[in-house]
């Protein structure tokens, strides 16, 4: 009864797609009230800049200085430049170390972060390229112990 008395929908006409216009230039028709200039987008396909560090520009004078500096001890004797190798060495060391932690640092936190196949990957990529040939395995990421190398 009630369904009666109420008035029959009928559904507006169908309408076809709009068609894909142009991109219109949002510069033109969204005009800033605070005269702040709108750009187009632009999508920057380049090689970024390269990264440059202190050890880029470092030459072998400027080693023996930082080395000397950090190992002060190497300058007490008389004879104290016949100890630039040591120090230029002891420097290199200690280059090494800070970036083998580093990579360390973020396999850890690439293993941790879910990806632990990833992780091990790159744990076993930095043991390789860090690590002393100690045991004479020939391969340093699978030093064996104790000098066996049997496999």
């Amino acid at each position: 009864m009630l369904s009666a008395t109420q008035p029959k929908f009928t559904p507006p006409p169908r309408q076809a797609p709009p068609k894909p216009e142009e991109e219109v230039d949002l510069r033109l028709i969204d005009k800033p009230k605070n005269k702040i200039v709108r750009l187009p987008k632009m999508m920057v396909r380049d090689r970024p800049p390269p990264v440059f560090t202190a050890r880029s520009f470092q030459n072998s004078s400027d080693v023996t200085d930082l080395a000397f500096k950090k190992y002060s001890g190497l300058r007490l004797s008389p004879f104290s430049s016949l100890n630039a190798p040591i120090a230029r060495a002891l420097y290199a060391q200690d280059q090494r170390l800070d970036d083998f932690s580093d990579l360390k640092g973020s396999a850890m936190a690439i293993s941790r972060g879910g990806d632990t196949a990833e992780g091990e990957y790159l744990n076993k990529q930095v043991q390789g390229t860090f690590m002393h040939d100690v045991w004479g395995s020939g391969d340093p990421g699978d030093l064996a112990p104790y000098g066996d190398t049997r496999h």
